[in-house]
Parts: C-alpha cells; sequence; structure tokens
C-alpha cells in the first residue's frame, strides 16, 4: 500500500517545470471545466472538471457554484465573483502539480488519487518507487563512471544486472511496485528464476541477485526503506581450479622455434603477460609513460590503473619482461603512441594463442586470461607475499587475490615443508 503523508504541493508544482522540463503540463493530462445546472435551482450551478488521461476519465465537482444567469461573458463554466475565479486557477495548479509529483516519483496515474491530493486530502509519499530507486542508483553508478571510481567493463556489467532486474521486476510486481514489496523470499524466486527462464549460469546468477542487494542497501542508506530484503543472502562460493602454465611450460614457450611468423608477436605479447600479470585490455594500453624507477634501488616497475576497476597495480618489470619490451623499441606504435606492445584485437588474439598452444603441445587452452593467470600462480609459487601479488594484479583487496589463487600447490608445500623438516622419498 502506498503510504500517505503530507507535504506541499505549491512547492512541487514550482519544482515540476524544472525537473521535468514541461512547459505546457495540459500535454500531460486534461483538464476540462464547465458549469452543471442544480436541479433544485435551475438558477445556480456548480463547475464540475472532467480529467482525463491515456483514454481515462474523471468527472469531479470542485465545489465552487454560481448564478446561471451572471457566467462571465465568453466563459462557459467562471462564475462572475472573482475569489471563485482564483480559487478555479489555483485548484487547475495544484492538480498538475499533483500529477506532476506521481510522475517524477514513478506512480501510477490515478486520476482518483490526483484528485485527492489536490483538494489536501491525500499525498503520495515522496520516496521512489522501486524502478525509481533503479534509475537512481544507475546515475549514481554513472556518475563513479565519470570520476574514474568505476570502470568502463564494471560500469557495463551494472547495466546488463540492471536490465535483468527491472524485466523481473515488471513481470512479478508490475512497473509500480513498491520497494517494500520485496521480501526475502524472493532473492530465491529471482535467482531460479535466472537459471530457468533466462537460462544463466550459477555463478552469473549470484552476481545479478548480489547486485539487486547493493540496490536495496541504496534505498536504506537514503531511508526511503528500513531494512533490505535480501540482508542475509550471501552468494554461493564454488573455487575453480586454476589453469596456468607452469614455470617449464613458460620456458619452454620463451625458447621454443616459431616458424610461423603471423605467431612470433603473439608469443612475445602473451610472455609479456605471464611476466606481469597485465589483463588484455591493460596491454592494449600501457605505455612507456606508465614505468617509473624506485629512486632508493633503482628498480623498474609498472605503474597503471587498471582499466577494468580503476584499481592500481604496481609490477616490477624482471628481466624477461624489459627484454621484451626492448624488441619494440623503434617499432610505430612505440614512437607514435609510447605503446609498450603492439597488440591486435582481443578475438584475433586469443585464436592465435590456441594455434599457438597447439603448437606447443599444452594441454591447456591458451588464453589471454592464462596469461595473467599464469604470472599469479608464478610469483606465489616463487615465495612472493599474497599482499604483494594482490598490488601486482591490481586487486581491490588481498582476499580477492586469496579466493582466486590460494589453492594448493603440491610443489609449494613440498618446498615450503622441506626448508624446516627433512622429507621421506620414494625408494
Amino acid at each position: 500500500m502506498t503510504k500517505i503523508r503530507k507535504s506541499e504541493l505549491t512547492a512541487l508544482a514550482n519544482q515540476a517545470a524544472k525537473t521535468l522540463d514541461i512547459k505546457a503540463p495540459s500535454g500531460k493530462i486534461n483538464l476540462l471545466f464547465f458549469p452543471r445546472r442544480n436541479k433544485g435551482d435551475l438558477n445556480t450551478f456548480s463547475v464540475y472538471c472532467t480529467i482525463s488521461y491515456n483514454g481515462n476519465k474523471k468527472t469531479l465537482s470542485t465545489g465552487i457554484t454560481g448564478d446561471y444567469r451572471k457566467l462571465l461573458p465568453g466563459s462557459t463554466y467562471l462564475p462572475d465573483d472573482e475569489n471563485k475565479v482564483a480559487l478555479l486557477n489555483d485548484f487547475s495548479t495544484k492538480l498538475f502539480a499533483a500529477y506532476t509529483e506521481l510522475k517524477i516519483t514513478k506512480r501510477k496515474i490515478d486520476l482518483q488519487l490526483i484528485w485527492n491530493m489536490a483538494k489536501g486530502n491525500a499525498q503520495v509519499d515522496m520516496n521512489p518507487n522501486l524502478l525509481h530507486c533503479m534509475d537512481l542508483f544507475l546515475v549514481e553508478s554513472n556518475e563513479k563512471y565519470k570520476a574514474g571510481v568505476t570502470g568502463y567493463k564494471a560500469y557495463e556489467k551494472i547495466m546488463g544486472f540492471d536490465k535483468r532486474i527491472r524485466e523481473f521486476i515488471i513481470k512479478n510486481f508490475g512497473k509500480w511496485a513498491e520497494i517494500d514489496d520485496i521480501k526475502p523470499a524472493h532473492a530465491t524466486t529471482l535467482r531460479l528464476w535466472l537459471v530457468n527462464e533466462c537460462k544463466l549460469s550459477a555463478s552469473y546468477t549470484d552476481q545479478i541477485v548480489s547486485h539487486f542487494k547493493r540496490i536495496l542497501e541504496f534505498a536504506v542508506e537514503n531511508e526511503w526503506v528500513n531494512r533490505n530484503a535480501f540482508m542475509r543472502f550471501k552468494a554461493r562460493k564454488s573455487k575453480k581450479f586454476v589453469e596456468a602454465l607452469n614455470e617449464a611450460q613458460v620456458d619452454k614457450l620463451r625458447t621454443f622455434d616459431v616458424f610461423a611468423p603471423a605467431l612470433e608477436p603473439v608469443r612475445q605479447a602473451f610472455l609479456l603477460q605471464c611476466y606481469t600479470g597485465l589483463s588484455y585490455i591493460d596491454m592494449v594500453t600501457v605505455t612507456t609513460n606508465d614505468i617509473l624507477v624506485d629512486k632508493a634501488t633503482g628498480i623498474e616497475y609498472i605503474m597503471k590503473k587498471r582499466t577494468k576497476t580503476g584499481n592500481p597495480s604496481i609490477i616490477p618489470i624482471i628481466t624477461e619482461a624489459r627484454r621484451i619490451i626492448d624488441l619494440y623499441a623503434n617499432d610505430p606504435q612505440r614512437i607514435q603512441r609510447k605503446l609498450l606492445i603492439p597488440m591486435m584485437s582481443n578475438q584475433r588474439y586469443n585464436n592465435y594463442l590456441k594455434q599457438l598452444g597447439g603448437l606447443m603441445g599444452f594441454d591447456i587452452v591458451l588464453t589471454s586470461h592464462i596469461g595473467r593467470k599464469t604470472a599469479a600462480t608464478t610469483f606465489l609459487n616463487k615465495g612472493v607475499a599474497m599482499e604483494s601479488v594482490s598490488a601486482i594484479l591490481g586487486h581491490s583487496s588481498i582476499k580477492m587475490t586469496q579466493d582466486h589463487y590460494a589453492t594448493i600447490n603440491p610443489d609449494r608445500v613440498i618446498r615450503d615443508l622441506s626448508a624446516t623438516n627433512e622429507l621421506s622419498k620414494a625408494q
């Protein structure tokens, strides 16, 4: 049910044009005032008003009366009393203001409610409904994206999540749904609908439900509702085995004679990913300006904000990475745009990587993301602290690095334990 409370219609009328840019509100709803003679006294009349909107009409009495014999010249409904004329004009303004208020908060246009609001008998809660709340969340997300707080990929995901949630809301609750209409059980309902009707994976489904939870928390923070219906929802965590090349495979890739010239730049780019942990999109944009030198040690490192999240990556440049960077010292892309390495489209790059992996006889299908994973697992296996690996990858927290890469690795366990204990070897 819509909450009813008192508010100032006059203030809303003044802001209506600014908020919705309405120069002629009559283009939205139509008002027709007309006189109707009173049955008991044909010399008097009452002013009635017909409100029409999208084919719906409602006719009600304004309560203003007049002498039928003294209608103003040229008018079919105005009484001769100037005070009554002023009341009619004021009432007309209030009707448009009430309509505007419903539009601003994206409420259902109810003609009786508009009439009651203009009469001062009822007023809808100015809090937004569910879809309007989502609109406002998108506005804030867009501002974060423009400010660089959110990366393009993350913002693109938000838009995709929003589309699915809107479809679910309209299908199950209608476009006038209130935020309070959402109950805890609807987290499961949404999840099942996304899996069964939209054929989405379980992990992507949980991302969408988690996004809806953030929207509801946004509503709580703005005091539009008192509680987050999805407060107890937690995404299911399913750890996947991290596919990555080991050091021997990386070394084989580095020294292997590639007879296909088209694959040589692909090999060098992939190796650079294995040595730095840069994602494909960051490989496309990283420049020589991103290379800095530590004053105390003279060590070179790449300092770059990740395109996906905006989080900074701090990547020390190992010798092999520097060798690859130097290969392109005279490349036109380096000279003209200072790009560290020339890159082709993501689709072509991954297609060539599959060919390269097949040529090498690897049992892993090579993709650009495998290079990033290889860098992370190599660093961890060499004993680099989790905090440092997190900084290299540009993760927002160490927990993210742990969730993705803290898998059980026999080589690492044996190495760590052999440092403190003598281990038994096969006879």
